[in-house]
C-alpha cells in the first residue's frame, strides 16, 4: 500500500497544529517550546506512545543514560487499555504475569486485573520511575525523517491533538 493510500485511509477529522522535534539533540512540544536537554550519551530518543511498551521503553532508556521524549496523542497514559477497552473489561493475563518484573502490582484483588486497576498500576509506574515529566500529551507523531542538518539524527514531526 502506498503512503498516499495510507494517509487517505486515516481520515483526519479536524486540522491539527504542526511542529517538529529533532532527535537526538532536541525535542519540542507541539507549541514549539519545551526543549528537552540531551543526555550525557548525547542522545535524545523519541518514544511514540505512552502505553505499557512506551513507558517501559522510556524507563529503560533513562536508566541507560539517554534523554527521552514520549509523544502521546491522547490526554492520558495507557494506550489501548485506556482508549480502546470495553466497559467492565479485565486483562486476560494474571496480575503476576502482567506486572513488569521490576515493579509488581500491589492492589490486584483478583487473578485478572480490571482495566481501571491496570491503568492505576501504569500511573504508579510513572510515579515510581519519574516518567511524567518526559511525556508530551496531545502530541501525535505524524512523520519521522532523517535530518539533513544533523547527520545521524532524525526530525520528528508532531501534530497537536488538543
Amino acid at each position: 500500500m502506498s503512503t498516499a493510500t495510507r494517509k487517505r485511509r486515516r481520515g483526519k477529522s479536524r486540522p491539527r497544529k504542526k511542529s517538529a522535534a529533532t532527535a537526538p539533540s532536541t525535542a519540542r512540544s507541539p507549541d514549539g517550546g519545551g526543549n528537552a536537554a540531551a543526555s550525557s550519551t548525547g542522545g535524545l530518543v523519541a518514544v511514540i506512545g505512552a502505553g505499557p511498551s512506551g513507558l517501559v521503553a522510556a524507563k529503560t532508556l533513562l536508566e541507560n543514560g539517554f534523554g527521552v521524549a514520549v509523544f502521546e496523542a491522547g490526554a492520558q497514559i495507557g494506550g489501548t487499555f485506556r482508549y480502546k477497552s470495553y466497559d467492565g473489561g479485565r486483562l486476560v493475563s494474571s496480575c503476576l504475569l502482567t506486572a513488569f518484573s521490576d515493579f509488581r502490582m500491589r492492589d490486584c484483588d483478583a487473578d485478572h486485573p480490571s482495566i481501571p486497576q491496570y491503568l492505576r498500576y501504569l500511573e504508579a509506574y510513572c510515579d515510581a520511575f519519574g516518567l511524567w515529566s518526559k511525556i508530551r500529551f496531545h502530541s501525535a507523531v505524524s512523520l519521522i525523517e532523517r535530518s539533513v542538518a544533523a547527520p545521524g539524527s532524525y526530525t520528528v514531526h508532531v501534530e497537536s491533538t488538543s
